[in-house]
């Protein structure tokens, strides 16, 4: 099983964090040995709505070959225009 972590500009990091940690234990634990993961974003560098830093594994890739696809929220997702 492969799985996408969205991340980007302003997302709020406990969301992110929040589901990859048990996600990734998953794996470390043995319960899903092949488990495998890629952090992705559009740019190469992720600022969270307060400032902490995060560097994706993969940038501007397609999303095409993932079993499950995670983003977490953020303030800005629930933007409308």
């Amino acid at each position: 099983m492969k799985i996408a972590f969205i991340i980007y500009e302003g997302m709020t990091a406990l969301d992110f964090i929040g589901v990859y940690d048990p996600i990734a234990r998953l794996k470390t634990m043995q319960f899903l040995p092949e488990l495998q993961w890629e952090i992705c974003s559009l740019t190469p560098n992720v600022s969270d709505d307060r400032g902490l830093g995060f560097v994706p594994t993969k940038v501007s890739e397609s999303l095409s070959g993932y079993d499950i696809i995670i983003v977490p929220g953020g303030v800005v997702a629930n933007v409308q225009k």
